[in-house]
């Protein structure tokens, strides 16, 4: 199991404070704060654009079962880091869905 904890958007791993320089930050002043325990094999998934991702903190079950995850991703919009890194993942059985 892996400990996430957020403090005032501050992000902790397993007690590890991670530089998260490839978060955009539009300015904006929301503050997150919680904390998290990933089960083994299951994922926690976060956007780059932090302050308007819907990502897990706020799904009702915030994880994503491994075997849940069949695609990998298909293309960036953006290849810069320095910019933005934004990547298209299509999580589907059926391809053509993407």
């Amino acid at each position: 199991m892996t400990r996430l904890i957020f403090l005032n958007n501050q992000l902790c791993i397993n007690n590890k404070i991670i530089k998260e320089t490839y978060i955009y930050d539009d300015g904006d002043t929301r503050i997150f704060s919680g904390e998290f325990s990933v089960p083994d094999n299951e994922y926690f998934v976060l956007g780059d654009n932090r302050n308007i991702s819907f990502d897990s903190r706020y799904w009702e079950y915030p994880y994503v079962k491994k075997e849940d995850i069949v695609g990998k991703s298909n293309f960036k919009f953006f290849s810069n880091p320095n910019i933005l890194n934004v990547v298209f993942i299509c999580i589907s059985k059926n391809m053509l869905e993407c």
